[in-house]
């Protein structure tokens, strides 16, 4: 199994028309916070021939689910066990797709996607959680509900305010642009720190070399400096 390809999971699953909205670590990432994921979170359209279309995606690209007494491996059974309501974890050899209903704190499809918002993700058109319900689902979870945000230069913190898919890209950019700059102003920063560090006297060092080629009975080295 190659590693994860969610950019390619998420283009099959819209080519399929399959509705879902995109929560979790991508989701926050589109947000401009830079954050890495396991895998690729959605909540889905419970219409059952949503679901199939789902689960022939997941089943196209090796798909199953294991579960305490079997393991699905067919369009039929994974579509049968998400239409029970709740969460499926589907291991995929482009990544797992983790498809979550039926938890607390997880509104429903409708109710999100009413909130969410269409993003160009990735060359493809994806419904985005809205980012007052991440942190609603964040805080459920019992996590921080205000992600840590990338800083700017000079330690301002990126806006994160998404008005239109094309704002929302840009957005994106600038978060992995502003850790980039972070992690080299550190770098510099300590650079620029052991530079003051003074070296030894080359110009003593430089003596005792003559010193000694003249054949003066002096130190045969220079007294080493402490610092």
């Amino acid at each position: 199994m190659t590693g994860p390809a969610f950019d390619e999971l998420l283009r099959r699953l819209v080519e399929a028309d399959a509705r879902f909205v995109l929560i979790g670590g991508l989701a926050v990432n589109a947000w401009g916070v830079v954050r890495g994921t396991k895998d690729v979170d959605i909540v889905p359209d419970p219409d059952l021939e949503n679901l199939k279309r789902i689960a022939e995606v997941a089943v196209a690209a090796d798909g199953h689910v294991q579960t305490r007494d079997m393991i699905a491996g067919s369009a039929f059974s994974i579509t049968a066990l998400m239409a029970s309501g709740e969460r499926v974890l589907i291991n995929t050899a482009l990544g797992p797709l983790d498809v979550v209903q039926g938890l607390p704190g997880v509104p429903a499809y409708h109710e999100l996607r009413r909130t969410s918002v269409d993003v160009e993700v990735l060359g493809i058109i994806i419904a985005i959680c809205s980012l007052a319900d991440l942190r609603t689902m964040k805080r459920t979870a019992g996590r921080d509900p205000r992600p840590r945000r990338p800083r700017g230069p000079r330690g301002r913190p990126t806006r994160i305010a998404l008005s239109s898919a094309e704002d929302g890209n840009r957005r994106m950019r600038l978060g992995v642009a502003s850790v980039i700059l972070v992690t080299v102003e550190r770098v510099v920063a300590r650079t620029t720190t052991s530079s003051l560090v003074p070296g030894p006297d080359t110009s003593e060092v430089a003596r005792g070399v003559r010193l000694r080629t003249a054949g003066k009975s002096l130190s045969n080295r220079p007294t080493a400096r402490r610092y």
